[in-house]
């Protein structure tokens, strides 16, 4: 080692040794090449962790959702497990899915055993095997999903249980709920012509939905709000959603749920979010 770098303290003052082999001529150092690529999104950027490292390091998959999941009046399972109240009630949640068991019912058909974790807390859910089977596809470990169910008082437990009656992922809370995708191009973008571009995108996902789709354009001296036509209504899945902000950036894509959406979501799947 002292050897080495004796060496290198050498050839970095341009001397040489009088033991050496002699002065020899350096080879061209050659240039390193580095091939950009775009940067991970947070959702590739927490699986990557998961994957390497075995846990989410820099945040929880929940946080790139997590405003939907407000506007759409899901009870925050931090706020369950430390509630104080004993009364019955159908609350909508939702969840990473950090771990799954299934056993064998007694009547036939599968039961699973799952540990939802919003970020908040987590909590122990059981579904039983009719509705298990209708929403097996959706269950399995790092899928975020809702529930809508009735949380309830457990004396022989003496803790809160909550049974699951419904079991959907968030492209179908999406297709229900929302109300507008706004689209927020600037001049650079028009020049650049991603405008001509989005047509094709949207039409891919055309749907007879709620969903309606402005677009915002922001210039330097005038600002114009577009506001396309019904036969454009689309239906916002994650890979539509995932398409955009890849073409206009995070940003620049938002979906929005009406201010009246949380009551209405109450009243369609008959949900109380009052946590005391």
């Amino acid at each position: 080692m002292k050897l080495a770098e004796q060496y290198s303290h050498n050839d970095a003052m341009g001397q040489n040794d009088m033991f050496g082999l002699g002065v020899t001529e350096k080879a061209p150092v050659r240039p390193i090449h580095i091939i950009k690529k775009p940067e991970w999104d947070d959702e590739k950027r927490l699986r990557n962790e998961k994957e390497t490292l075995g846990i989410y390091l820099s945040g929880h998959p929940i946080d790139c959702v997590e405003q939907e999941l407000e506007a759409l009046n899901v009870a925050r399972l931090g706020r369950l497990t430390s509630s104080s109240t004993t009364s019955s009630r159908k609350i909508l949640i939702a969840g990473l899915i950090v771990s799954l068991r299934t056993r064998n019912a007694s009547r036939g058909g599968r039961i699973a055993f799952i540990t939802l974790d919003d970020g908040s807390g987590r909590m122990e859910v059981r579904i039983f095997q009719e509705v298990y089977e209708q929403c097996r596809s959706l269950v399995v470990e790092d899928a975020i999903v809702l529930m809508q169910g009735v949380l309830s008082w457990d004396n022989f437990s003496q803790t809160m249980r909550f049974t699951v009656e419904r079991v959907f992922d968030l492209d179908e809370a999406r297709a229900k709920y929302s109300q507008r995708l706004i689209l927020r191009l600037n001049t650079e973008q028009c020049e650049a012509g991603i405008l001509q571009q989005l047509p094709d995108m949207l039409l891919a996902h055309c749907a007879d939905n709620r969903c309606l789709v402005w677009i915002e354009y922001i210039g330097s001296n005038i600002s114009v709000k577009l506001i396309l036509g019904s036969h454009w209504r689309v239906q916002p899945s994650e890979t539509l959603l995932k398409n955009l902000r890849a073409l206009l950036g995070v940003n620049q894509v938002h979906l929005c749920y009406d201010t009246a959406t949380s009551g209405r979501t109450e009243k369609l799947l008959g949900v109380n979010s009052r946590i005391d």
